[in-house]
């Protein structure tokens, strides 16, 4: 459609005016012919058309514009002068034309403007007014001067969507339109990367993760108004899960999700950028306030009967205000949101063996009384949140921009730990999060041509996890601080039974203190100039990121059991107890002639110091990983038709020292051994050159086709959770002590779950050893992309596009000293004592991924003379991979080491059909109406050989007699995924600007079961950091209030 900004022309006169008098040419101003300002003006601003603008993803937080200025004969203009003002703020800025008649000015922030472009010796000008500025776009225009002639003040611009011309990347845009216009559960605006295409959501370690085009969710990369929004630690985005949202919803004015082709001043991932812009203040006073509310009286059961109808309770409540300080000077802006939230779980305990948990909670309470009586009852889970920005924006001259902000979050779920049927009230701490962040930003224009911008960062993330089970009667808590807190040591980890993993006690990972941080200091400077048609960036950027915390894994120990009966008789009889393969059972240990001990515990772990080593400084350390990146890119405008953007960037990762000097750990005596895979050190990574080329050709020359081409390399982060372990589980820090039932005879028996072994005294024999491979290197795709989009209409156009991602050196998990490689450091190889190592935990780059996907888009802005705004997208992928593991130091997810060729099958990711959509439409009397429609096919899991057609419950399932391997990933879980969310909207106007709009949703109108499901086999085995399964969420409505003014 055609977007017409018309005034009268009275204003119009009166705004050109003052413009022109303080910053236009002489040709504006007066001349020596005496011809006046005003009838200049009524003479020669006439009807300036352009072409709508590219939306190239080429600056993370501001825009160009751009373009080419030819006079009356269609030849280039040199010297012309290009005024260019921003219609929110007022900010003026001007630059001249090359003598090859080109223009740009970058760094411009985002919103409406107008440009009045003249030559002042030839009585030439040209005015384009309504254009509109989005994140990294870049307007290029073609701009015909015109003679100075009388004609009506009419201003317009052809604004109906075509397809970008400049774009290299495939991306996924949403305005603050759509994003306040679209039903999101919770207002969590990070929900919305998922109407992506390829983008998904998988089971990870600490919650579900972010999958865009086939890529783990820890290699996404989240930039908030240019500055890093990333835990370097967990690798996802600050805050994580925890979080119910970071931001006010309404604080946001774009977001840009790009998932294929990003240019190289993007990094430090391969698979999704995520770039989030808020909004700043303005020359008027505007604002929102907002409630919304949920509870269990607008809600459904789950068709299924399988649940019981959820008992829930949430209230949202917030505002935001901008305005200025000093008009056209100096602006702020502040948001502020605040959820709480209650909702009761478990209300029906969706178990396999019900007779068993039963059992289990009888003995509970009768052996602790007081201690467990609602340990398998109902649990109520909080989930409680508050956001704040607070934002200054300055317009310090023609030339120079700055901004400063300050965000504050803070979260907590009591009983948010884990969402589990046959996980007791015990099994759930008090999840906590709160994050302060400043960031600083100047944008200057050094010469007609050059401008450069700084952007500084301070932040600092704290991720508690505190702990308010039952204690153990009479027992002391283990020496940690963390621990001496609790006034008393809790009941240990505790999981039981192959059908139904029941769980009860402290999870193995809690409790963390306050002190836990991660702190990032970051620096970014980048420098633009314009060289005929060649507009060049190059840019720096420096990041030290400070990991501070005392991680205790294992240190109240963890007990895993067959059976009820098992955990009962260990409880009854003592820990001597053993169960034996001819079916018997003995409280001494002792099982007949040729009998094996196979039970009760399958697995005890306890980490502890070693002697020499104060127990209370288990876990602890801080380090700093430092990483620094040059990158430079050239967006080469070819011919009228066909742009390049080439770029090249390097990274450099250097990591942390080891705690202990490898010559003085438990496996120094190893490191000369060829077979030996570590030399002890973290290595650094500074090879990383990533070259990446993009380009677009406007086939027909109108906008109306345009082919994209993109291929590059993308180098990812390592988190560094992954590197805490090889620091401090070496044998000369800490070590993890074993134990098990069957291995009691050589091993001494598995301490009562009152007690532990003395660290203190035991020198390490079999300790298991977590090691760094010394050609670790940082995970690397090379991603491939076309694709070709095609207007249909006004407004509306289609796309078609192809992605291929191989990604090789993902970094996995291997036991490098298994029994099928012989155990070539086991007992007897080391020589102090006799000992050996147990399992050598290497962290090595040897897993692959490999994915394609192909996806249709249909997409429309203001279509229908502006009814309607809409995108729905199809992708058909195809993701295989030989490891998925995001970050679980704790689990080996392969069935044989040296046999990983039978891993490599489809990932964990693959999600074959995606389907994501939304529509915005106006309906009659001013209602408006929106929904969000999205659908992931199931996802993959392992096969069971001894019993085909069900799923494997750990990876050694897949091991059949004879030795044969199943294939990975064989079956399809029961996880497939639908949700259609719909939104109801009428604003009032109330009085001079003031509207209250009431909004009514409904989520997952269909109410599908939409199925959790653990991520690997077993929950007995399970060592996630938090995990849900069961059913998702059922039909639940929403109403609210939001307020403009």
């Amino acid at each position: 459609m055609k977007l017409s900004s018309r005034r009268s022309a009275s204003k119009d006169l009166d705004y050109s005016t003052a413009v022109l008098k303080a910053f236009a040419p002489p040709i504006l101003r007066g001349s020596s012919d005496g011809v006046r300002l005003p009838f200049l003006l009524l003479a020669a601003i006439g009807v300036g058309t352009a072409t709508l603008p590219a939306t190239a993803q080429s600056e993370a937080t501001t825009g160009i514009i751009r373009g080419t200025v030819r006079g009356p004969d269609g030849a280039t203009v040199g010297g012309a002068h290009v005024l260019i003002q921003h219609g929110e703020t007022g900010f003026t800025t001007s630059v001249r034309t090359t003598a090859a008649g080109t223009f740009a000015r970058t760094l411009l922030p985002l919103g409406s403007y107008e440009l009045i472009v003249t030559r002042d010796d030839e009585g030439l000008m040209e005015r384009l007014a309504g254009l509109t500025l989005r994140v990294g776009e870049s307007l290029n225009l073609d701009i015909a001067l015109k003679e100075v002639v009388a004609d009506e003040i009419t201003v317009s611009t052809d604004a109906y969507w075509t397809p970008a011309t400049e774009d290299v990347t495939t991306s996924q845009r949403l305005s603050d339109e759509v994003i306040e216009g679209l039903p999101v559960n919770g207002r969590n605006f990070f929900d919305l990367t998922l109407l992506t295409p390829g983008a998904s959501l998988s089971q990870g370690p600490d919650g579900d993760e972010l999958n865009i085009s086939g890529q783990r969710g820890i290699f996404n990369n989240f930039i908030v108004d240019g500055a890093d929004f990333n835990n370097s630690f967990f690798g996802e985005q600050r805050g994580g899960q925890r979080p119910a949202f970071t931001f006010n919803q309404d604080a946001i004015q774009e977001m840009v999700v790009i998932n294929q082709g990003a240019t190289a001043e993007f990094g430090r991932s391969a698979g999704g950028f995520v770039n989030v812009i808020t909004k700043s203040g303005t020359n008027e006073f505007e604002g929102t306030m907002h409630t919304f509310r949920q509870w269990d009286g607008i809600s459904s059961e789950h068709p299924s009967g399988e649940a019981a109808k959820p008992e829930f309770e949430r209230l949202q409540y917030g505002f935001t205000l901008g305005g200025p300080v000093k008009r056209e000077r100096v602006f702020f802006f502040g948001a502020y949101d605040e959820q709480d939230a209650l909702e009761t779980k478990q209300l029906v305990r969706g178990v396999a063996g019900p007779a068993n948990l039963a059992r289990l909670d009888r003995f509970l309470q009768d052996r602790w009384p007081g201690l467990f009586d609602d340990e398998f009852g109902p649990i109520e889970r909080s989930d409680d949140n508050r956001a704040l920005i607070a934002k200054l924006d300055f317009n310090l001259s023609e030339s120079h921009q700055a901004s400063v902000k300050y965000n504050y979050t803070w979260s907590e779920q009591e009983n948010g730990t884990f969402d589990v049927d046959s996980w007791g009230l015990s099994a759930n701490g008090i999840e906590q999060n709160y994050s302060h962040a400043v960031n600083l930003s100047l944008r200057s224009l050094l010469s007609n041509r050059t401008s450069n911008e700084l952007r500084l960062q301070w932040a600092r993330e704290h991720r508690p996890r505190r702990y308010g089970g039952p204690l153990q009667p009479g027992v002391e808590p283990p020496p940690q601080p963390p621990y001496q807190v609790l006034g008393g040591r809790p009941f240990p980890d505790i999981a039981m039974d192959f059908a139904d993993g029941f769980r009860i006690g402290l999870p193995f990972f809690l409790p963390i203190g306050a002190d836990a941080a991660d702190e990032r200091k970051q620096v970014v400077d980048n420098v633009s100039t314009l060289l005929g048609d060649h507009l060049v960036k190059a840019g720096i950027e420096a990041n030290r990121t400070g990991i501070a915390q005392q991680f205790l894994g294992f240190g109240n120990s963890r007990y895993i059991f067959d059976s009820v009966d098992g955990f009962i008789s260990f409880m009854e009889q003592g820990n001597r107890y053993v169960t034996c393969s001819d079916g018997t059972s003995s409280a001494a240990g002792v099982c007949p002639a040729g009998a094996e001990i196979t039970g009760p515990v399958l697995l005890y772990l306890q980490a502890a110091t070693v002697p020499g080593i104060p127990p209370e400084d288990l876990g602890k350390q801080a380090f700093d990983v430092d990483e620094v990146a040059l990158f430079f890119q050239d967006t080469w405008q070819a011919s009228e038709r066909v742009v390049l953007n080439l770029g090249l960037r390097w990274e450099g990762t250097w990591n942390p020292d080891p705690l202990i000097t490898p010559r003085d750990t438990y496996f120094a005596p190893y490191l000369d051994d060829p077979r030996f895979p570590s030399d002890g050190t973290i290595p650094d990574d500074l090879d990383n050159f990533q070259p990446r080329l993009g380009l677009v050709w406007d086939v027909a020359g109108d906008g109306s086709s345009v082919l994209r081409l993109n291929a590059g390399s993308y180098v990812s982060r390592i988190p560094s959770l992954v590197l805490a372990g090889p620091r401090t589980t070496n044998g000369a820090f800490q070590q993890v002590l074993f134990r098990s039932s069957a291995a009691s005879p050589a091993l001494g028996p598995v301490p009562p779950i009152d007690e532990q072994i003395d660290g203190s005294d035991t020198v390490p024999f079999l300790p298991d050893i977590t090691i760094v491979d010394r050609d670790l290197e940082l995970p690397e795709t090379w991603s491939f992309g076309a694709g070709f989009e095609r207007r249909l209409g006004r407004g509306v156009t289609a796309e078609l596009s192809y992605q291929h991602a191989r990604t090789d050196e993902l970094f996995r998990f291997v036991d490098r000293n298994h029994p099928n490689f012989g155990a070539p450091f086991g007992v007897g190889t080391h020589p102090g004592g006799g000992g050996g190592i147990n399992a050598l935990n290497n962290t090595e780059s040897s897993a692959r991924s490999r994915y394609h996907g192909l996806t249709a888009t249909v997409r429309g802005r203001d279509a229908f003379d502006g009814l309607l705004t809409f995108e729905v997208n199809y992708t058909l992928s195809r993701d295989r991979s030989d490891d998925d593991n995001e970050r679980d130091p704790f689990t080996f997810r392969y069935a044989d080491p040296t046999n990983l060729g039978r891993e490599y099958g489809w990932s964990d990711r693959d999600r074959r059909h995606q389907v994501a959509g939304y529509v915005l439409f106006a309906l009659p009397g001013e209602v408006q109406f929106s929904n969000v429609f999205r659908y992931l096919s199931a996802s993959p899991v392992s096969e069971s050989c001894a019993e085909p057609g069900r799923r494997a419950a750990q990876p050694s399932d897949r091991i059949c007699a004879g030795g044969r391997i199943l294939q990975r990933n064989t079956l399809r879980r029961d996880n497939d995924f639908l949700t259609w969310d719909v939104r109801l909207s009428r604003p009032f106007t109330v009085g001079p600007g003031i509207t209250l709009e009431p909004v009514f949703e409904i989520f997952n109108l269909t109410n599908a079961d939409n199925r959790l499901d653990a991520s690997q086999g077993s929950l007995l085995f399970n060592f996630d950091g938090t995990i849900r399964s069961g059913l998702g969420d059922s039909r639940r409505g929403q109403i609210g209030l939001h307020v403009h003014f």
